[in-house]
């Protein structure tokens, strides 16, 4: 991966047929801290891109959707993931970072890992009521039929741990003053299982 962000830097000006510069040696440099940071020995290799203004693009692809870190210069980075959806239309969500230094921020860090990392187990879950106490919020859920389930088999995208009838019921507390009134009763959310080191 080295090699091939080195090479980017020799790009001969307008490589793209018009006006296209070489990727800005800082924003490679930049680039390779991010990615040593970011992924681990076992990190599936991204693709590598160059921006016509000495920028830099790094993607992974996959049947699920797009992760896309858009390097434009030393300690700036927008993330973007591009969802695939079952009607084959996407959704996306991105984050616009700006580092102080040169050290990458947990925050990008773990917005990449999470999405990178293999989703365990998914529950679609509602909530059904909400205590309003003093300092806190207890949040009442339980798993709902998700909206892709398959009636031949069970299989449902949006419970993976259940076939047919998912069953789950949790209570969470809130103390984070930050998300208090956050949520409402009868709005719908995804819990996914992501393993964690301890």
């Amino acid at each position: 991966m080295q090699k091939r962000i080195e090479e980017l830097t020799q790009l001969p000006v307008g490589w793209d047929g018009y006006r296209g510069q070489p990727v800005a040696a800082e924003t490679a440099a930049f680039a390779m801290l991010v990615l040593d940071t970011i992924c681990g020995a076992d990190a599936v290799e991204p693709q590598v891109v160059p921006g016509t203004t000495g920028d830099l693009q790094i993607e992974w692809h996959s049947a699920l959707g797009d992760i896309e870190l858009h390097i434009r210069g030393l300690g700036i980075i927008y993330l973007t993931e591009h969802k695939t959806m079952s009607d084959e239309k996407s959704q996306q969500e991105g984050l616009d970072v700006v580092i102080t230094g040169q050290r990458v921020s947990h925050k990008v860090v773990e917005w990449v890992r999470g999405k990178l990392e293999p989703l365990a187990m998914r529950a679609k879950m509602l909530i059904v009521k909400i205590e309003q106490n003093i300092g806190d919020e207890v949040l009442h859920l339980k798993a709902i039929e998700g909206s892709r389930l398959n009636p031949e088999n069970g299989d449902d995208a949006e419970n993976t741990y259940a076939s047919f009838k998912p069953f789950a019921e949790m209570k969470l507390t809130i103390e984070n003053e930050n998300l208090l009134g956050k949520f409402k009763a009868g709005e719908v959310y995804h819990l996914d299982f992501y393993k964690a080191e301890r």
